[in-house]
């Protein structure tokens, strides 16, 4: 019997030394191309439940292929650069700005990081191995290798002659603590409570006439150049009991009011549009040294601004916020941003200078309120948006970046989008909406472990010469230098001559979004522009699978890159997965002590069954790790043990006859089989479980299996069920490749993931046979439970049945009828109008139906007893049965061939007393005749 505590790591063991998975490679290195393409995750260590999770669903899918033929690409890959990783280094190094890194020096820090991104990698590869993975572990593509690169910059090179590439200044969200800009795609959001702040901003050149706006973000009023109102809502001036007056929208004055407990009264009325171009000053002016050409004036937006909230004015800062900066540039309004990367303060906002924002708020309220500009202010709970990487609070600030124009390819995005096959669908309409929702893309990153951006500009001020390489090689022969090494600082000593001025061409100092690294993964993993031999038979990819968050992630890079380099998407299908949670639906973590590794469960349960779990489970959604499910899984092992051990036994010494319930098994088990492929080839793994399980459970082994126990000696019936069970442990070993190769290996001698797939019959898919015998069981379920009501177990033999059916019976199926009813006869009527299938017994007996009650039901306790003291069934015994019950004795002589056949005794012996003293006996009791049953052992 199979045992996964010693099988499993047997079989790791046996396909490292025969070279299984490179014996399958070669078998379809002929066969039709599938890429599965494997995003590649950072190597931190250990893997975890989620990471197991997306490895055991890829490897499904490439095995699933594999055996149906398919040469399989499976080339793993590791990310390698990154923040991340640089924070590995900081802490380690005790940096806290990036001048700590500059003062450890670059390079130094630049080698700590490449060690600390490939230290892992060996480790993930072994374990990813342990869970029975095949993949291409001895070459994995690693995004910092220089051939890597390459493919990087060669796609960015042409986005660039696209015109796509552009250098402006543009509202982006940065990292203060990680000193750079953060992609839309790199954003978390948490709730925050921070104060919100009403405030009034005086009109210019009214005495007492004040303009209330409401902001969240205090730290970003320096940057005030506008205030926004909605043309066409409804506004108020109205004048306060100290004689002030205030504007603001009319929706909003009794909410404010009543916050500040004031009483009011309303002097005019107007739309917003009468406010255009009203001119104010800053309640700030004594305190910063901001000077503002254009601005301090209300302009017109019927787009951002309503009265859901705050005052029905907007604070308008068109360096700090994306609709502030598409506001101010169509008004002409000064766009400033006086915050320096590290969040501090710059020298323009006077005495807030060198102040750290978001800190610098309490000040800044503090002022309002001592200069009498604060109206009130109030706890304001929100989404706010942190550091994926840090998970430091993000500001809005406008600093140079190098930009992807996405305007330009988001309607073919969203036109690939539509062509790309998602599992689950609906996760398309969530790719769409994504897509439909991204802007510019900030590509440049001001920090060291990552893809340098392959841009040289000339030094001097008056040129504009700007250089985008494509490639080492072609670098080289403009330079006329060898590369050495393709990161920072190295690649930073390229210079060479402008051929424009007397200047020097040098490298700008960003590295690439780390997004942009993996963006390109799927041309680069086939070592594509260097070589296309792969790249012309395997892409795009057939298959994506990672987890939910990607779309914002690694799929939104990737279809962005490939319409860039290539005109058209990098994937045919997507499969998502969820989170792995616990019993609480939280997030599985070190700090809550909730983690369950994969190890854990493998030393309970085994490789096979987490497999299976995970295949069972996963649809797409997060889901809660829930070990209560392993003791069902536990019984669909134990059902697919037991059908294999029940075909050892079976006999096959005669012809036998091809019956109905032949042609119907066999007809269920190809539409199965070819239910489960497509199931396997949607991706639908726990569709591929239910199916299985379906027929093996239910069709198989407690229907036909059942069905047939009174024929296991012919061969007709040993055939099929031995080339079921065999088809079987093909089907679900993409899924249980180790419980399946121990008794395919036990049977053939050899790897059950070398031989060739399930073959479909549908010739013998018969839906009209399967129509039949659906009927035909509900009319044996029928008469089971009448046989139930009138106390007559099944073993009894009865004289007839009448059977009303809804259904017209083939002929055919009568005689499976009578066995499974256990009747001598059966009578048919046919009434279509009812609802239900009815069944009436003739319950008259007779010597003969006694006989043989009393003979079936001997026969079972003798072949409980054999079992029970070991006996193979091939094992030939003598029976000795004590009988003292005239009547009894006389129904077992005429019984005692078919319970000899039954039995497998050689003789029968019925006895007053047991006069010999027996090693195996044991007492019976049939309809209260009581007496022994002595076996003797040949």
């Amino acid at each position: 019997m199979y045992d996964f505590k010693i099988n499993e790591a047997e079989i790791l063991k046996y396909w490292k030394e025969n070279k299984v998975y490179n014996k399958a490679k070669v078998k379809n290195s002929k066969g039709k191309k599938f890429y599965m393409m494997d995003g590649p995750p950072y190597a931190t260590g250990h893997i975890h439940m989620g990471t197991a999770l997306n490895k055991i669903l890829k490897d499904i899918a490439m095995r699933s292929r594999r055996q149906q033929g398919f040469d399989v690409f499976d080339r793993p890959g590791y990310d390698t650069h990154g923040v991340p990783i640089e924070f590995q280094i900081e802490k380690e190094i005790g940096s806290k700005t990036k001048k700590d890194i500059e003062t450890y020096g670059v390079k130094k820090f630049i080698e700590k990081c490449k060690t600390y991104a490939t230290q892992h990698i060996g480790i993930m590869n072994s374990e990813f191995i342990n869970l029975g993975v095949w993949m291409d572990f001895d070459n994995p593509y690693l995004t910092l290798d220089q051939e890597y690169i390459e493919t990087i910059w060669d796609t960015f090179k042409k986005a660039h002659e696209d015109k796509l590439l552009y250098l402006g200044k543009y509202p982006v969200h940065i990292c203060s603590r990680c000193e750079t800009a953060v992609a839309y795609n790199e954003i978390e959001y948490s709730k925050q409570d921070d104060t919100a702040v009403y405030v009034k901003f005086p009109v210019k050149g009214e005495k007492n006439k004040f303009l209330i706006i409401w902001t969240t973000t205090p730290w970003t009023l320096p940057g005030n150049t506008g205030i926004m109102a909605n043309p066409d809502l409804d506004y108020v001036e109205i004048e306060l009991s100290n004689g002030e007056h205030w504007i603001m929208g009319k929706e909003k004055v009794s909410e404010l009011m009543s916050a500040i407990e004031s009483g009011f009264t309303i002097k005019k009325e107007f739309k917003g549009k009468e406010l255009n171009g009203i001119k104010y000053e800053s309640p700030l002016k004594n305190n910063i040294k901001i000077n503002v050409k254009n601005g301090y004036r209300v302009v017109l937006s019927s787009r951002y601004v309503n009265m859901e909230e705050g005052s029905g004015l907007v604070h308008c800062a068109p360096g700090h916020g994306k609709e502030d900066y598409e506001v101010g540039k169509e008004n002409g309004l000064d766009i400033i941003s006086p915050v320096s990367m590290n969040g501090l303060l710059t020298n323009e906002t006077g005495k807030y200078s060198g102040k750290k924002a978001r800190v610098v708020d309490k000040e800044i309220i503090e002022d309002l309120k001592e200069d009498n500009f604060l109206v009130y202010k109030h706890i304001y709970s929100h989404d706010y948006p942190l550091c994926w990487r840090c998970k430091s609070p993000l500001l809005m600030v406008s600093i140079p970046q190098w930009f992807f124009k996405i305007d330009k390819v988001q309607p073919k995005l969203i036109s690939s989008n539509e062509k790309v096959d998602w599992h689950p669908k609906y996760m398309k309409l969530r790719m769409k909406a994504w897509l439909e929702g991204i802007s510019d893309w900030p590509i440049s990153r001001n920090r060291y472990w990552g893809t340098p951006l392959p841009i040289w500009m000339c030094d001097s001020k008056d040129c504009d010469e700007k250089v985008v390489v494509g490639s080492v090689k072609e670098l080289e022969k403009i330079s006329s230098k060898k590369v050495k090494e393709i990161h920072k600082p190295e690649i930073d000593e390229i210079t060479w001559k402008c051929k424009k001025c007397d200047g020097k061409m040098k490298r700008v100092s960003e590295v690439l979004d780390v997004w942009f690294d993996s963006g390109v993964s799927s041309w680069a993993a086939l070592n594509y522009p260097r070589e296309d031999k792969l790249f012309k038979k395997f892409w795009p990819a057939d298959l994506n699978l990672e987890g939910k968050d990607q779309v914002r992630g690694w799929w939104n890079s990737e279809i962005i890159l490939s319409q860039m380099r290539y005109g058209k998407k990098p994937f045919e299908s997507i499969l998502v997965h969820g989170m792995v949670l616990d019993l609480g639906k939280k997030k599985m973590s070190k700090s809550l002590g909730n983690i369950i590794s994969p190890q854990e469960i493998i030393e309970k349960y085994g490789r096979d069954y987490l497999r299976y779990y995970f295949a069972k489970i996963s649809r797409g959604e997060d889901f809660s790790f829930d070990e209560n499910e392993f003791k069902k899984i536990r019984q669909t092992f134990t059902i697919l043990e037991n059908v294999i051990k029940y075909t050892g036994n079976l006999g096959g010494s005669e012809k036998g006859k091809f019956r109905v319930e032949d042609k119907w098994i066999l007809s269920k088990f190809n539409f199965a089989s070819e239910e489960i492929t497509k199931a396997y080839n949607n991706y639908d793994f726990s569709g591929v479980i239910e199916l299985y399980e379906q027929f093996l459970v239910n069709d198989f082994s407690r229907t036909y299996i059942k069905i047939v126990r009174d024929r296991e000696s012919e061969k007709v019936v040993k055939d099929i069920i031995e080339n079921i069970v065999v088809d079987c442990l093909k089907l679900i070993s993409p899924i249980c490749p180790f419980i399946t190769e121990f008794y395919f290996r036990d049977k053939f001698g050899k790897s059950i993931h070398l031989s060739d797939w399930s073959k479909v019959e549908k010739k013998k898919i018969d839906k009209k046979i399967d129509e039949e015998m659906r009927n035909v069981m509900e009319i044996v379920e029928r008469g089971l439970a009448e046989r139930d009501k009138i106390k007559v177990g099944l073993k009894w033999p009865l004289k007839s049945a009448k059977i009303i059916s809804k259904n017209e019976i083939n002929k055919e199926f009568l005689e499976l009828i009578k066995n499974q009813l256990n009747v001598k006869g059966i009578e048919i009527e046919v009434d279509k109008k009812i609802e239900f299938n009815l069944v009436e017994f003739d319950q008259t007996m007779n010597f003969e139906l006694e006989a043989e009650g009393y003979g079936r039901e001997l026969s079972r306790q003798i072949q409980a007893f054999r079992k029970k003291i070991g006996l193979n069934k091939s094992d030939i015994v003598d029976i000795y049965v004590e009988i003292t019950d005239n009547k009894m004795k006389d129904y077992i002589e005429s019984q005692k061939k078919a319970v000899a056949e039954r039995t497998n005794s050689k003789n029968i012996k019925i006895v007053t007393t047991l006069k010999e003293t027996f090693k195996n006996k044991t007492s019976f009791d049939i309809k209260g005749n009581k007496g022994m049953i002595a076996i003797d052992e040949k």
